[in-house]
Formats: structure tokens, sequence, C-alpha cells
């Protein structure tokens, strides 16, 4: 068997290989074709060389079979019979016109044979012919790849245009690839939005145009929340971006190396009044924020917030607010019921003035003060403060202060020491503590934390105490990561004596937390917390507490799940339980829609331990989260109890509880968007107190296009409940208890916000407001007046920043740095020829108001043609002449790209031009005629029409002659490697067979074809 298949084997290879002789090796004669592969062009034969030789002592006669495929032609002509002398050679030419399928990548054999005279056999050759599929198109537009939305519309239209530049059809997906939350893209009917990619075939040079619409959702009115802070009632004032990729490939079935292209558009909502730097470096912001609440009672409540952050220069920074309040309009009340801070950072240090706390452990740290910090320089750096505390009778309470080092160790390692003293004089206790803090990242990945307080307190108010009582605290913290982050672990653990600050609280805890990622989409976290306190204060008190959970999270496309279980602890002085239980979470989030989901459903039963023979109790509660446009709804429902109390655990009525709490707001923004309403309502249930609680706080907002916003705001409340019952209570209720009473409560309140910019004293200001103006300049004086109309949807560009003018022709860009800006502007209306007049830069030194005068020109109109060279086969198919850049200079220089065709126009003032065709662009093979057309645009020409013509070299034709064997390697044409973007295997034209056992080679009718005794052959 093993005998057989080698055979097999070996006649396989013989048969596919392309031998030049018969196996037998008995040839007499010996050939070899001089080229092995030719690339077919179209309208070119194919030429080759046949090389004979005959290495034997005598003279051998022979005849010439060839074999081509179907429906080609051979147009060099064979001899009946060749007679070579011995030890001679010859050269024979062959000469073939392809025909048929020649699209693709595929390849053609062609073979001769050499027959004796008695049609023997001798010997035979081959050669290769392909064809080379060229698999090319373009991608253009004429909308441009930014594309600009005009005032008062969330569309705009697009267009993507696709031409065919390859030698055959092509087949190829154009998909629709939206990057942004906001936005869709839609049919040119703007009925459906597209989500799917289109399959296209286009011929040889066929093109065709896909004509879109983008939308943005973002902006309509109640789609989405608003910001109450910073919002304006104008949407021209909100800038939005929107990017989108179109693409266009080969439908290569899952092939690598496809033929591919692209177009990148950016979609631009302007605003008419911009920013250009948010660090205003010249001006302190200040937000001035004053509430009236309880108006139209006895007693109303006054509030008054000032806030604001001044951004000095890129390294400094001031920040500040005041909170005051007082009651019937007693207003110097501000000046002692409120609170301040006053925050200066910079590269070198901070210092901090008013409410501030002092941050070390063990002491009280909280009051009114200044604090201060310093860099030394990159590693160490010192830290101090000083704070007092009034009690509501104004008397000094509390005096602290204390001081502090940092430094830098080894790369990101870092150590901290601390001292500090507190004097309570409520109390009389005096504090001071001692801390240090150290920090230790190891291996990339890990870290350590250690942290060591010691406190010592002289209770001055109470001799008969011990005068110093010592405590000290210590935790330890290790984080790590590893597995490439896929594992992470965290374990903390802390103590504290009793006499730790004077707390009289003696605590010890543990936490662990670790989380286990196998991929992207499955995870798990275990999470458990140890807690044991005592407290000493009025009577002995311990809780201990044991937390254990572990979850599962599974992520989907938006979506997240996770199922978890957990098994808690729980002792309360004399009340122990334990708490074991179900839940899952659910997580869903739309960012188109806008619509979030949240819910939380966990069950469990708790079993009391402190007691023999008490029942478990069991509980489920649900809690829901939700988010849909403008509403938003929270809930939460509770069954039975949720863990033990004191009293709870002694009562057996609880077990039946039932409570549900809800609240639910929503936003409506009127048609006139400077009101908008947001409305509040919030509902308890307790079927224990048999209570219902209901509030109701609708309010209503008017926004300014200047920056005021006003406030009324009605808060109703009605309570309805058992009075004086007592749920935790053994006795039986009484009747009066079993009264219900409803009580009703109605509050208004006003409010006013406002932000200003105040500038900053003895400071030189670099940055400035700029003001634009748009207007058709009719009598050319570039001052707007009175009867000269504005123009909207101007789009002005000043070096990075861009604006769109308003209704009234105008736009405003604020915190302008003083410097030299390269400037534009144009329309996006469609104006019939008039275009701005302004200067390429514009120097800002000062508050500016810049004109944007739009003056009528003169439309020049012209068109690129070219000569082709007539040798070329696609001489007479299209010839893409787009993206030709034709410019005309004079006072100012003026551009235009010509279309597919080789049109092009533009808008030019008065003057002189020269018109230049970009020549770059042509390279060596072609040429212009004539170039650089001077022309004189003046008021009495409407239009000017200019013509450009392009010549492309012609080649230089060659005759071969192949009587002579002169440089055969010329003729050789290396096999193509095979093309890796062909979609399907190759196919071949399948080749007549030779059958050398014929006992006469004419025996084949060939119709019309010369006779049988010439001894060609073919199909």
């Amino acid at each position: 068997m093993m005998k057989h298949k080698l055979l097999l084997l070996g006649f396989c290879l013989w048969f596919i290989s392309p031998l030049r002789a018969q196996v037998q090796g008995s040839s007499p004669l010996k050939i070899s074709f001089i080229g092995k592969a030719f690339l077919i062009t179209p309208g070119e034969l194919i030429s080759n060389v046949l090389r004979i030789h005959n290495p034997s002592s005598d003279s051998i006669i022979f005849s010439i079979n060839t074999d081509y495929p179907y429906g080609w032609r051979q147009v060099s002509k064979s001899k009946e019979s060749y007679t070579i002398a011995a030890g001679d050679s010859m050269f024979l030419p062959f000469r073939f016109i392809p025909s048929g399928n020649l699209t693709g990548n595929n390849r053609f054999m062609l073979s001769v044979f050499l027959v004796g005279p008695n049609n023997e056999p001798y010997v035979n050759d081959l050669f290769w012919a392909y064809t080379q599929k060229r698999t090319s198109w373009s991608m253009s537009t004429e909308s441009g790849n930014t594309v600009y939305f005009k005032n008062g519309e969330n569309q705009v239209r697009f267009d993507v245009s696709l031409l065919n530049t390859g030698n055959e059809k092509q087949p190829m997906l154009v998909s629709v690839n939206n990057m942004s939350l906001y936005g869709e893209v839609r049919d040119s009917a703007n009925t459906r939005t597209l989500t799917q990619p289109v399959d296209i075939t286009l011929n040889p040079y066929e093109d065709t145009t896909f004509h879109y619409v983008y939308r943005f959702v973002q902006g309509e009115r109640n789609q989405t929340r608003i910001d109450i802070e910073n919002f304006r009632p104008s949407g021209l004032n909100e800038e939005r971006t929107f990017n989108l990729l179109v693409t266009s490939e080969e439908p290569n079935f899952g092939q690598e190396g496809a033929y591919q292209t692209g177009q990148r558009f950016i979609f631009k909502k302007l605003s008419d009044d911009a920013r250009a730097d948010n660090n205003s470096f010249s001006h302190l912001p200040l937000i001035v924020d004053y509430n009236v609440t309880n108006l139209f009672d006895e007693v109303t409540f006054a509030t008054l917030n000032l806030r604001g952050v001044a951004q000095l220069d890129p390294s400094r920074q001031l920040i500040y607010n005041f909170q005051g309040s007082s009651t019937n309009n007693e207003y110097s009340q501000f000046l002692n019921n409120n609170n301040y801070y006053i925050g200066y950072f910079g590269p070198r240090g901070n210092i901090q003035v008013g409410y501030i706390n002092g941050g070390l452990m063990g002491i009280q740290g909280f009051g009114q003060g200044i604090r201060a910090g310093y860099s030394l320089n990159k590693r160490h750096s010192l830290m101090a403060y000083y704070v007092t505390r009034k009690d509501r009778f104004n008397q000094e309470a509390l005096q602290s202060y204390g001081m502090a080092y940092d430094i830098k160790y080894f790369k990101q390692n870092k150590a901290r020491l601390e001292i500090g003293e507190s004097n309570n004089k409520l109390t009389g206790a005096k504090t001071t503590a001692i801390n240090g803090r150290i920090n230790i990242n190891f291996l990339r990945t890990q870290s350590l934390n250690f942290s060591l307080s010691n406190t010592w307190t002289e209770l001055r108010n109470n001799p008969a105490a011990a005068s110093r009582i010592y405590g000290y605290f210590g935790m330890a913290n290790y984080n790590g990561t590893f597995l490439k982050g896929k594992l992470a672990i965290n374990h903390g653990f802390g103590y504290n004596t009793r006499a730790y600050a004077n707390s009289n609280v003696e605590r010890l805890f543990y936490n662990h937390r670790s989380r286990v990622i196998f991929n992207n989409k499955w995870s798990s976290t275990l999470v458990n917390n140890y807690n044991q306190s005592s407290t000493f204060l009025l009577s002995n008190a311990e809780v201990t507490s044991l937390t254990n959970q572990f979850m599962v999270n599974r992520s989907f496309k938006n979506k997240s799940l996770q199922p978890y279980v957990f098994v808690n602890f729980y002792r309360q002085n004399i009340v122990t339980y334990e708490m074991r239980g179900l839940g899952i979470n659910y997580n869903q989030f739309n960012p188109k829609t806008n619509t979030r989901f949240s819910t939380t459903i966990e069950g469990g039963s708790n079993k009391p331990t402190y007691t023999p023979g008490l029942p478990s109790t069991s509980f489920l509660q649900w809690t829901t989260l939700a988010f849909y446009k403008t509403l938003t709804l929270n809930t939460r429902y509770l069954v039975g109890i949720y863990g033990y109390s004191g009293q709870s655990a002694t009562q057996v009525n609880t077990s039946n509880q039932q409570l549900f709490t809800s609240s639910l707001q929503h936003q409506y923004l009127f048609a006139n968007k400077k009101l908008m309403l947001q409305t509040g309502i919030n509902y308890s249930y307790n079927n224990i107190f048999k209570q219902h609680n209901l509030t109701l706080f609708p309010d209503l907002y008017y926004f300014t296009a200047d920056g005021w916003r006003f406030r009324l705001g009605i808060n109703y409340n009605i309570l309805s409940g058992i009075a004086l019952r007592n749920a935790y209570s053994t006795q039986q209720a009484v009747a009066d208890e079993e009264a219900r009473t409803t009580t009703q409560n109605t509050f208004i309140s006003v409010g006013v916000r406002k932000e200003f910019a105040l500038p900053i004293p003895f400071k030189k200001s670099k940055f400035f407001d700029v003001q634009y103006t748009a207007f058709f300049d009719v009598n050319g004086n570039g001052i707007k007046d009175k009867s000269e109309k504005t123009v909207e949807n101007v789009v002005i560009k000043m070096g990075d920043e861009e604006v769109i003018t308003n209704e009234n022709g105008e736009a405003n860009l604020r915190n302008v740095a003083s410097r030299l800006y390269h400037i534009s502007a144009f329309s996006l209306d469609n104006i019939n020829g008039w275009f701005a007049n302004i200067e390429d830069t514009l120097m800002i030194m000062k508050p500016s108001s810049v004109m944007i005068p739009f003056v009528r020109g003169v439309r020049v109109k012209g068109k690129i043609s070219i000569d082709r060279d007539a040798v070329n086969a696609d001489a007479s198919e299209p010839f893409d002449l787009g993206r030709i850049r034709v410019s005309a200079s004079g006072n100012k220089s003026f551009s235009a790209l010509t279309d597919f065709n080789g049109y092009f126009e533009l808008y030019l003032p008065y003057g002189k031009y020269i018109i230049t065709v970009d020549e770059n662009i042509l390279g060596t093979k072609y040429r212009l005629a004539r170039n650089n057309y001077e022309i004189d645009a003046t008021k009495e020409s409407d239009g000017m029409v200019i013509s450009f013509l392009i010549i492309e070299k012609r080649r230089k034709v060659v005759k071969k002659v192949f009587a002579q064997p002169a440089d055969t390697t010329q003729q050789q044409v290396v096999p193509p490697a095979r093309n890796r973007r062909t979609p399907a295997g190759r196919t071949t034209t399948p080749r007549r067979q030779t059958n050398t056992n014929r006992t006469a080679p004419a025996q084949r009718n060939t119709g019309n074809r010369a006779p049988a005794n010439t001894n060609q052959r073919g199909r």
C-alpha cells in the first residue's frame, strides 16, 4: 500500500510541475522561452521568444504545435517544418492577442510542443501571461470635512462621493461610524437612522454620491437635564462638536489586506458668545446666590452665599467663599452668623484664612484661623496652622495649633511627621498629639501605609482623674495588584485605646477586599469588614459586627448584573443575631436615549442568638434608581426587619414592618427657554406608625441671557399618622394614642443668582473681549451704516477659536490673549457672491469691536481640460480633474478647488489678479499649455470665464524585432506575487491538453482557421 501511495504522489508532482522537456529524457532537442511571465496590458500583444538548441551530432527535423487559451489569437506564423543543424540553435518569435475575460488576478498558460516527422513528441515548454486587478477608488465630499450648524438648527446635510478608479467592476461596503453619543446619521429623506452598511458595485470610472443628514439630539428641549447653575436660555451659548467617520472597504470575506478608504467629518455647533481662555487671569469671578425662605410668615430666614475661583496665572489660584444667614430681615446678623474662607495656592506653597481644619490626627482642629504650607524643594515641605472656635454665646471654646513636615524619598514614597495641641475650654481637656505616617511603594504594583498617633491628655476640670492619660492609635494598610492588574487585594487593620484623644471609645477594625477580573465580561469581589467598639461615656456599651459579601459581576453592552451573597454577624450589648441573604444588582445605561436604570433586590433572614428558642424573622428590600431624559425616580420598599435594635428585638409586631419611600423629580423647559419648572415629590409610609408623609416642592426658574437667575419655590408638606403611638411599647395603646392627627405646612421661598467678573486691582490686563459685527457693506466704506443689514450665520475664526454671528449679526469672543491672530470669516448661507472683505491678521491689544463687512465681487468661472495621449488604452475613459487648486493673487489671495470634471468658481473683489493653477500636482507626465492669466475684475463685469489646458506628454513607440536574441534579459518578467486583496480563489482560463500519442496532429477540425498542416494548435 505504501508503494502505491508513493507512486501516486510522484505522478501528481510530475503532472503539476511545469516541465520543459519530457520526463523520459529521450528528446534530442532542448528548448526554453526567454520570458517566463508577462503582464497583460489592454491593447498590447503578448510577445515571447523560444530558444531551440540541438545538442546532438545530427540535424533534426521538427514541427511546432501551440496551445493557448480559448478565444486568443496567435499572430506569429510557423512553418510546416523546421530543420536545425547539429550543435546549432535558433530563436522563434511567438505573439498572441489576448481576448475574453481579462479581469481579476488570473494567470493564463501558453505552451509550445515540438513534434518529430512521425508525430513522435520531442519536447515542450510554456510561459505564463497574467492579469493584475487594480483595486482603487477615491472618496471625496463637496460639503467639506468640517460642517457647521446654522443658528436654531439641529441638523445639517452633507455628502460623500465615490469614484471607482480601478480597472474593473468593484463591489464595496460603505459604513457610517458615528463617534458621538448625542448625534445620529439619517438618510437623505430624513426618515430613518442609518445603522447598517450599504453594499454597492461601481463600474470602472463610475461614481455615485450619498446624501446624508446629521442630526444631534443633545440640544433638544426636555431631552436632557439642564445645569441649573450654568444654564443660558439661548442654545447659541452652548458649543458642541460631533465626530463622524465614513468608510468604504472591499468585501473580502474576512481576509486581510482589503482596500479601504474613508473620510472624517467634524460637525460643529458654534456659540455667539465664546470664551477663548477659560482661565481668566485678569478678573475675579464672583457668584452671588441670595435666598429667602418662609415668606409671608412671622419668621423669615435668609442666606447669602458668595463664592468664586480665580486663576491668577497658570500656576496660581485663589479660592474664596462666604456664607451668612439672618432672620426677620436683620441683615446685621450676616456679620455674626457666617463663615468664610480664602485660600491662595501657588507653585511653592499656600495660605488659607477663615474656617479651616488643621488635619492632625488625635486632636480637634476645626475653627476660625490660618493655615500655611511651604515647599522647601521638590522633596521637603512644611505646614502649620492655628485656629480658635467660639460657642453660641460668643465665648472661646477651643484653641488648637500644630505643624507637620513632609518628605518624599525614593521617587514616590512619602513620610509625614505631625505635632499639635488642642485646648478645649468647655471640658478643660488639653490634648497633645505626636503622629507619624509613612508610605512605601515597591515592585510598581505594591504599597504599604503605616500610621501611628500618640496623645497625652490633661483633664484640668477633674482633679480626681489622673493628671495625664496616654492613648495611641495604630493603622496599617496594604494594596497590591497581580497578574497584570487582574487581581487586586487590599488589607487594612487599625486599633485605638480608650484614652486616645480622650474619646472614651476603644475600637478595633479590620477590612479586606479582593477583586478578580477574569476577562472584560466577568469579575468577582470579596469584601470582609470587622468592627468592635466599646464606649465608656455614661454606661458601658459594646458593639461588634462582622460583615461578609461575595459578588460576581457580569458586564454586557451598556448593562451589568451582579448577584451576591452575604453573611453578617452583629452584637449590640446583649442582643446578638445573624443576618444571611441573597441579592442581585442590575444596571443599565443608554446614552443615546439618556436612560439609566439601577435596581437592587435582596432578601434574607435575621436569626436572634441571645435567647434560645427565639424564631427567625425574614426581610425583603427593593431599591430602584431610574433616570429618563429629565425624569428621576428613587424608591425603597422594605418588608420585615433589616437588622435589630435594642428595642425592636423584643417586639414581635415589628417583624410585620413595612416601609416605603419614594422621590420623583422632573424638569420641564418651556418653549421660551428662559422659563424652567423643576418639580419634586417625596412620599413615605410606615405601617407601624400608620404614618403617611407627602412633600411637594415645585421651583420655577427664570434665566436671562446675561446670566441672571431668579427662583420662586413652594414647599408643601402633609403628615398624617397615629398620635403619640410608641411602636416598641409592650403596653396596650389607649384610645387617645390611636387618634389620627394630620399636620400641613407651606413654605414659600425666592432666590436670585448672578455671576460677576471683578477686575483685579493694580493688575494690567493681558486678556480682552472682542465683539464682531457682520454686515452687508453696500457703499464699501467698511463701516456699518444704519441702512446696511447685518449678516447672520457668519463663522468667524480667529486663531483656534470660532464663533458664529446671531440674528443681529453679532458675536463675542471673550478673554482673548493680547497678540497677533490670523482671522477669516465666511457665511453658511448662500449670499450670492458677497464675501468678507477683511485683513488676514488682527492684532489684539485692547477690548476691540471688529467689523466684518461683506462686499460684492466678480464671479470667475472656468474649466481645466486635458489632452490625452491617444496611445493609452484608457484615453477615452473619464479622467479625474478634481481637487486641483486654482488661485487668484492680488492685494489678497483667493483660491478654489476643481470638481471631478475640472470646473471651478470663485468670487473676487474688484482689482487686478493673476489666475494660477497649481502645477505641482501634475507631476512630470503632464504639463499646462499656459498658466498665470492676468485679469482685471471691474465693476463693469458681472463674471469672467477662464480655461486651462493640460497636455499629457506623448510616448515614443518602439518596434520590437525578434530576429536576433540581442538582450534576452530585458524580455523576462518576474511573475507577480499573489495579491492578498483578492476576495476569492484565483481562476484561470482552462488550456487545451495536448495528446502526444495522436497518430497525426491534423485530425482536429479547425473550421475557418488555418489548415491543419500548418501545425498551429489552439482554441
